[in-house]
């Protein structure tokens, strides 16, 4: 994680800091860069969260809400990372930040009054209903320039694409966490959402201090229950955020099965050294004993009729020369994860393929950047010229529905295909290329392991990852 961080560092620090992109809402503009410590382009914020998520480690369980650090995305991002990439995003559809108030102090709850956030991503939306059921509880406050707010966009939006927010600050009171916790508990029934709570441990003190706080806050936190989590309000402990993870812990009490699970930690100081001032980072999930909601994966005729649109104008707008055009959609398939692959041909002549095999953002964002590799970036094929476009039809195959395999027993010929991976090195086959070939399981494992340059035993000596995925064409 360290030379993730401090490769992107030495990049982004050259910029220049003079560049501000801002959350223009409601007439007001936040300083996006001083807040969150970014000052870059789009692609830069992006590909910087992608490997985060790309380094942490795979998801693994159900979760109800996560915990996560604010601190300067460069510093904090790589331990918030493993958070967001732990949950599953198909479980849920919009999201409910909880967060200290760092600007101005309060004394009662405030949920935040933006109707939407301009990141450098794209455009998040308040969830309105929601917002109207807060009020009960809360004041209402522009939460533009709170770090425990705005450091989780970016990640939000990666992870879970075009979902609406709810964001709320919580002050250091007992009472009015409780109220907060029960406020949660009662969202948790409508509709599925995360919970996001903003933390920082130690702020401020010396490492040695600030470590000793940290193991002492964590080791409260892992009994997670309201009995536990309250000794944390004791002057101390060093916590950002005492009400935030109180109120957590009302809503998701021991009692009905909840668990806290330690994902990462961290501190500035571990990071930069040890001679800078200690914030302590913290990742865990609170999990459960619900099953996993169904991640089966189906479209309708006008989802496909837009998938292959979007693809064909992403094309279009590459060789003209343009940035494609990378927007949210009213359309839920678009908000969900899936591998894609895109060809372009005419007949039996291939002009241009590309894939982007295990997803790691939106289908809105996979399929354009796809698309457009598939034109200009395939190597084995020259790129295609905005000549060719009237007489090239577009296939888009989606890889759904994808699952580590544990078992070559878990295989079915014919419905599955299969992704092999170790380190960088992944290969594909589809469904149809066993079926084709005659392949039984065990040949259709070990040939896909050649396909990814491994050896074709890779898997059964536990050298590699496999994948088994289903497959939706769309084609004009």
């Amino acid at each position: 994680m360290n030379s993730v961080l401090t490769s992107w560092l030495i990049l982004l620090l050259t910029l220049s800091f003079s560049m501000i992109i801002c959350y223009p809402l409601l007439g007001e503009e936040a300083d996006f860069s001083s807040i969150t410590g970014y000052s870059g382009s789009l692609s830069e914020l992006s590909g910087f969260i992608d490997e985060l998520l790309e380094k942490s480690p795979e998801s693994g369980g159900v979760a109800d809400a996560i915990i996560v650090p604010f601190d300067k995305i460069l510093f904090s991002g790589g331990v918030a990372a493993c958070a967001y990439r732990f949950i599953n995003p198909y479980d849920f559809n919009r999201v409910i930040i909880l967060a200290p108030p760092k600007v101005n102090p309060i004394s009662r709850p405030v949920v935040c009054e933006e109707e939407f956030f301009n990141t450098p991503i794209g455009i998040v939306r308040l969830d309105l209903a929601a917002a109207k059921r807060a009020k009960r509880y809360c004041n209402t406050a522009s939460c533009s320039q709170e770090p425990g707010v705005l450091a989780q966009l970016p990640f939000i939006q990666e992870r879970l694409g075009n979902v609406e927010y709810l964001a709320i600050l919580v002050p250091e009171d007992s009472s009015r966490a409780r109220l907060i916790g029960k406020f949660i508990r009662q969202e948790a029934t409508i509709g599925k959402p995360l919970i996001v709570a903003s933390v920082l441990l130690g702020e401020g003190l010396s490492t040695e201090s600030g470590s000793r706080n940290d193991g002492e806050v964590i080791s409260i936190l892992k009994e997670f229950s309201p009995t536990s989590v309250a000794r944390i309000f004791s002057p101390n402990y060093f916590v950002t955020g005492k009400g935030v993870l109180f109120a957590l812990s009302c809503a998701f009490p021991k009692e009905v099965g909840a668990s806290l699970e330690l994902l990462n930690y961290s501190s500035s100081s571990q990071i930069l050294g040890r001679n800078q001032p200690h914030t302590g980072y913290i990742a865990a999930a609170i999990t459960s004993e619900k099953e996993r909601a169904s991640t089966s994966f189906s479209i309708s005729d006008d989802e496909k009729k837009y998938i292959l649109n979007t693809a064909k104008e992403a094309i279009q707008l590459t060789l003209n020369g343009e940035r494609p055009v990378v927007r949210g959609s009213a359309y839920p398939v678009m908000n969900r994860q899936a591998g894609v692959i895109v060809e372009l041909s005419n007949g039996e002549v291939i002009y241009g393929v590309a894939s982007e095999l295990l997803p790691r953002r939106p289908l809105y964002k996979t399929l354009v950047r796809v698309a457009a590799n598939a034109a200009t970036c395939d190597p084995m094929h020259n790129p295609v010229q905005a000549s060719d476009l009237s007489h090239i039809s577009v296939k888009v195959i989606l890889l759904v529905n994808i699952e580590e395999v544990n078992s070559i027993d878990e295989i079915e010929i014919g419905r599955d295909g299969l992704i092999a991976k170790r380190l960088d090195k992944l290969g594909a086959n589809l469904p149809d290329v066993a079926v084709k070939n005659g392949w039984r399981p065990l040949t259709f494992v070990r040939r896909t392991c050649m396909k990814a340059g491994l050896p074709s035993s890779c898997f059964e000596d536990g050298d590699a990852q496999l994948f088994k995925f289903q497959v939706i064409e769309v084609k004009e």
